[in-house]
């Protein structure tokens, strides 16, 4: 009996099923595509991100109050382009499973993240540099500020927050008289201003809402 080499018996299989193995490969790349193109979704949706993480539920809430709520999470914290989106998702599923997989209350304490400013001018074009602002009564250019600072330097809680007054003071410090932080409860209070005009409602509550408060009476 002539010896036919294992090599020889799956070549002439595979030519007698020519068209089923073909038409087999098809449907698995396309379901593998479209399996693929549903996790993609599932995953850069922010409710994924928002849900299934508690560290990222205050995020999540302040994001969809935020002026920003029309734009996902990976528009602000992927950087651009396909090796950026790659990284970030890469990123992000790695520290899912982590998560998921350890004990999940490790995970505590305050959030960063880097936003870059092309990010930001992807859709607030670079024509807001040729224009004055007026920011709550505070008139000011964006041309010379981005000479050394980046974005988020100013607009670090306006993805999840609006920016504040106080942020100016950061740079800004002769915006007010030395004794300011002393006095200006009291004068704001004479000229009938909110702290939230200045301050985030959050920077407030650490103190007013816990009851750790000491009483002041302005005379």
């Amino acid at each position: 009996m002539e010896n036919i080499s294992l090599k020889a018996v799956i070549k002439t299989w595979i030519l007698a099923h020519k068209v089923p193995i073909i038409i087999s490969l098809v449907v698995l790349v396309s379901t593998g595509i479209v399996i693929s193109e549903k996790i993609l979704d599932i995953t850069e949706n922010p409710d994924f991100c928002g849900k299934n993480c508690h560290i990222m539920r205050p995020y999540y809430d302040s994001w969809s109050e935020s002026a920003h709520n029309n734009v996902r999470c990976i528009e602000c914290h992927y950087e651009p382009g396909l090796i950026g989106h790659l990284k970030g998702k890469i990123n992000g599923l790695t520290q899912f499973f982590s998560y998921e997989t350890t004990n999940s209350e490790k995970y505590t304490g305050q959030l960063s993240a880097k936003v870059t400013d092309e990010n930001c001018l992807a859709c607030h074009e670079k024509r807001i540099f040729s224009s004055d602002n007026n920011f709550n009564g505070v008139n000011f250019t964006h041309s010379n500020h981005p000479i050394e600072l980046s974005c988020i330097t100013c607009h670090s809680d306006v993805k999840h927050a609006p920016t504040i007054k106080a942020i100016c003071s950061s740079c800004h410090e002769s915006m007010h008289t030395k004794d300011w932080l002393v006095t200006h409860k009291t004068q704001i209070l004479f000229m009938g201003k909110a702290c939230t005009e200045c301050h985030l409602q959050k920077y407030c509550d650490d103190c007013h809402a816990s009851g750790n408060t000491t009483s002041v009476k302005v005379k």
